[in-house]
């Protein structure tokens, strides 16, 4: 097996070297930027990672040990970047090594096999200057079980329980990324006239391998007293419960990555979704009709599948943070690469190669363009909090360190114009007019100020008791009883 991968890899070296550089632009592209992203800013203060205290990812809190040379975390720049980069170039040439059975790639395929980390769901993963690589581990860790999919079945029985459970163990949101490609195996092999009793083992197989392992996580979270603390957004539904939390967040789940998705990339996704069973019914040795309801029946349940185990959760976790919905991308790129596959038909395979191209391509340029929106933001909170630590430096005491405020900066026109064409950006990029706890301590940190801004309803108080201290085209700041009050304009 390690010589049949190597030589994969020897065959395809120049595919795997372009998904590489790929993946190595759009990776560093977002980390050139600098920007202290959600739970980076407190990681870069304290140096405590709390993978594992507060999340329950052991995997990822020992490999940061490793990557750092220390348990005190510090930024490294784009050192995180790359191996990033590095760990979606080897999960996505193990996808393409199981599904074209280590023989020699198409050129589209391996260019497809980009979305896989590449995405606009994926990229808020990559964002995290801390937390970037353990998480692309998680997909790494889902994907390489599948190496020893066609070996003995007790091998990829007990590969499949590892990698499971260290996917649990590095992040938990690729937990439908080990059923989708379970499920795409069997199809293909379906089509390909495997015989159903060989496919229904296969199926008890990896399902009894993804229930161990769940299992062992599951007692695993157990001795996690944190995790309790944390509330619903943790917790598994009730068993009564079960039935309304499942439809709500696969509800929640596709009503949101339409919302988040621009037009185009609908198309294309209609498109792509299509012609695969489209030509699952053409490459099919089965029946034609019984081919065309396999294929639709393929499709739905992977798309329904790549939820993993947030479908079971009591509260809809999809239309909380991008991350949570990367599992559907991960579905599209596996049909990118299968769609890519060469025919006998030049026409279908330019009209397939050019959909595998047009997502890819726009799959890169939003990267950059993500990249570019988080710089303008960054450029805006930072030009803000300046301007407000200067004109609060007048007023404040040792003895008043607090200051109530409506709310924070304006965000960019730049990157409200940005996000009119990707609506996706909204729940990507934290608004600097928002008084939650990363931009709170992003203020406090950048401008040194040893203050607690306090989020403050103007309705609730008379106007004209305020003394006004100061006024500007921005703010504002009025006294009140020795204390400092600010009104964002």
């Amino acid at each position: 097996m390690k010589n049949k991968f190597l030589y994969f890899l020897h065959l395809n070296r120049n595919k795997i070297l372009l998904i590489f550089f790929l993946y190595i632009f759009a990776t560093c592209s977002v980390g050139v930027v600098n920007y202290p992203y959600i739970d980076d800013i407190a990681r870069r203060v304290e140096g405590v990672g709390n993978f594992a205290a507060h999340y329950s990812r052991y995997l990822s809190e020992y490999a940061s040990y490793v990557v750092q040379g220390s348990h005190h975390l510090t930024d490294t720049g784009l050192t995180t970047f790359v191996l990033s980069a590095i760990i979606l170039t080897i999960s996505s040439s193990l996808v393409l090594y199981v599904l074209f059975k280590g023989k020699k790639v198409s050129w589209i395929s391996a260019l497809g096999s980009i979305f896989i980390g590449i995405n606009p769901w994926f990229i808020e993963c990559l964002s995290f200057r801390f937390d970037a690589p353990y998480i692309c581990l998680s997909v790494l860790c889902s994907v390489l079980p599948f190496i020893l999919y066609e070996s003995k079945a007790i091998n990829y029985f007990m590969l499949s329980v590892v990698g499971v459970f260290l996917m649990c163990n590095s992040y938990q949101g690729s937990s439908g990324i080990f059923i989708i490609m379970l499920l795409t195996l069997l199809y293909r092999d379906y089509i390909e006239n495997s015989s159903i009793f060989e496919l229904i083992k296969k199926a008890v197989l990896s399902g009894g391998a993804y229930a161990v392992a769940m299992l062992v996580y599951f007692v695993e979270t157990k001795f996690n007293p944190e995790l309790t603390l944390r509330g619903d957004t943790t917790s598994i539904a009730k068993l009564g419960e079960m039935p309304y939390a499942i439809y709500n967040n696969l509800k929640v789940y596709f009503l949101t990555l339409k919302s988040q998705s621009t037009h185009l990339w609908l198309l294309l996704a209609i498109i792509l979704i299509t012609s695969t069973i489209i030509f699952g019914i053409q490459k099919s040795k089965k029946n034609k009709l019984l081919s065309a309801a396999t294929s639709i029946v393929y499709v739905i349940v992977c798309s329904i599948m790549s939820l993993g185990v947030y479908m079971f959760f009591s509260t809809p976790l999809a239309s909380v943070r991008p991350r949570y919905e990367y599992g559907f991308a991960f579905f599209i790129g596996i049909l990118m690469i299968m769609l890519a596959e060469t025919t006998s038909s030049k026409l279908a395979d330019y009209l397939k190669g050019c959909v595998v191209i047009l997502l890819t391509y726009y799959s890169l340029s939003f990267s950059f363009i993500y990249a570019s929106a988080l710089d303008i933001q960054k450029e805006s909170f930072e030009y803000g909090s300046e301007m407000l630590a200067s004109d609060l430096n007048n007023y404040l005491t040792d003895e008043n360190k607090v200051v109530y405020i409506s709310s924070l900066f304006k965000d960019s026109p730049a990157y409200l114009n940005t996000q009119s064409t990707y609506p996706i950006l909204g729940s990507l990029i934290p608004s600097n007019t928002s008084l939650y706890w990363p931009n709170l301590l992003w203020f406090k940190t950048y401008t040194s100020l040893n203050i607690d801004l306090v989020g403050f309803d103007f309705n609730t108080i008379n106007m004209n008791d305020l003394e006004l201290q100061e006024s500007n085209k921005l703010w504002d700041i009025y006294k009140y009883n020795g204390e400092i009050y600010v009104y964002i304009k």
